[in-house]
């Protein structure tokens, strides 16, 4: 299942469901993961509603061009006691939420512009007009971008635990508990340990409603390992390069609904407040005790309301 296309001088993996014919919903995934953490069960509740579900790999993940990869530094430090290496984390996390950068001097080889044009590129491909783009996390400032500068592509947004401006120092910054599950997630990562850091950063990021098993943990994480991921990308590079979008959120039309959960410690509860209030014609769903995740308990409830938006 699933193929390879050139688009923007690129390599894009992508898959679809259902009926070309119908409807299309695009699916943009969030940073340092790929196409498969969509859950089936939204892909297949939409196809049986009579739409056309369309998800790829961006790039720097999955089956696609990846451009981030380890570095000498990476490979040296691996022998430094974790003690140390850890308080060096600890000090380029907490600073990169603390300092205002400077667009121009973060090193990237692309912004969130450039992949919103890989977007753009596949949708030509497709053949697809005019798409209701749902975008998670990084994915939905993505869809952001698209809404924005290409208002003609977009049917609808769906925004999910997604955010205006992650860095932007008019919304909340990260839990401190999450920043350090990031830390232990990067000291994890260094030591070339990239299961054990992914399971702690999403471990890290769940709220107090739902409890998953380390089994259905690890099943899932297993099918986004083997299609590829990256844990060098330069995604969240990608996300500093990129303006905050606070001050031009009125400038989207599009009917939107927006999905975050009111115990999300990456991105709280604030910054989908925010996306509410910017965009005129926005609903706001907030999931009660949910953190930076999509429970599958919620997942008939989220479709509902989806569809909903997609019919305004």
């Amino acid at each position: 299942m699933g193929e390879t296309v050139k688009v923007n001088e690129i390599d894009i993996w992508w898959e679809d469901f259902g009926d070309p014919k119908n409807p299309s919903v695009v699916f943009i995934m969030g940073a340092y993961t790929n196409s498969q953490a969509w859950p089936m069960s939204l892909i297949n509740l939409l196809v049986r509603n009579n739409f056309h579900v369309v998800r790829f790999d961006n790039r720097d993940s999955g089956k696609s061009t990846w451009f981030g990869k380890r570095n000498f530094f990476e490979n040296l430090i691996k022998f430094i006691p974790n003690f140390i290496v850890k308080l060096f984390i600890r000090y380029v996390v907490q600073s990169n939420y603390k300092k205002s950068r400077n667009l121009n001097n973060v090193k990237s080889p692309y912004d969130l512009k450039d992949m919103a044009i890989d977007t753009l590129a596949l949708l030509k491909y497709l053949k697809i007009e005019k798409a209701h783009l749902v975008g998670a996390s990084m994915g939905g400032l993505i869809a952001q971008t698209i809404a924005l500068d290409n208002p003609e592509k977009v049917r609808s947004l769906t925004l999910m635990i997604t955010s205006p401006g992650i860095r932007d120092k008019k919304l909340s910054q990260p839990d401190p508990k999450f920043l350090e599950g990031m830390i232990d997630s990067a000291l994890l990562m260094i030591k070339n340990n990239q299961k054990e850091a992914m399971l702690k950063t999403f471990k890290s990021s769940l709220g107090s409603r739902f409890s998953y098993n380390d089994e259905e943990i690890e099943k899932m994480f297993n099918i986004i390992s083997a299609h590829g991921t990256n844990t060098y990308a330069f995604h969240s590079k990608a996300i500093e390069k990129t303006p905050s979008y606070l001050g031009r959120l009125k400038s989207i039309k599009a009917p939107t609904l927006i999905i975050n959960g009111s115990e999300d410690p990456l991105i709280p509860l604030d910054h989908a407040k925010a996306l509410a209030k910017g965009i005129i014609n926005s609903q706001l769903f907030i999931m009660e005790g949910v953190g930076h995740e999509l429970p599958e308990d919620l997942m008939e409830d989220i479709t509902n309301k989806m569809i909903k938006n997609f019919n305004r």
